[in-house]
């Protein structure tokens, strides 16, 4: 079982679930009620920075997957 004990780590965790859910909304299907294309990628803006427009999915995913590989370094 994988713990995620530490805020680099809970971080990491979150971008995971923040790029599966981006790619959902993608096509249309929500995750969760509260979850909409608008404020996932403002989640996504706190973690890489940069804003996203709402055509811009792929970009934020690609953006996320980054800092993903960035916090493993």
């Amino acid at each position: 079982m994988t713990t995620f004990d530490t805020p680099d780590k809970t971080d990491y965790f979150r971008i995971a679930t923040l790029k599966a859910g981006l790619r959902l909304l993608k096509f249309g299907i929500t995750p969760h009620r509260g979850w909409t294309l608008t404020k996932a990628l403002k989640w996504a803006t706190e973690y890489t920075g940069r804003t996203y427009k709402r055509s811009e999915v792929d970009t934020a995913i690609a953006d996320l997957t980054k800092k993903q590989e960035e916090m493993l370094k």
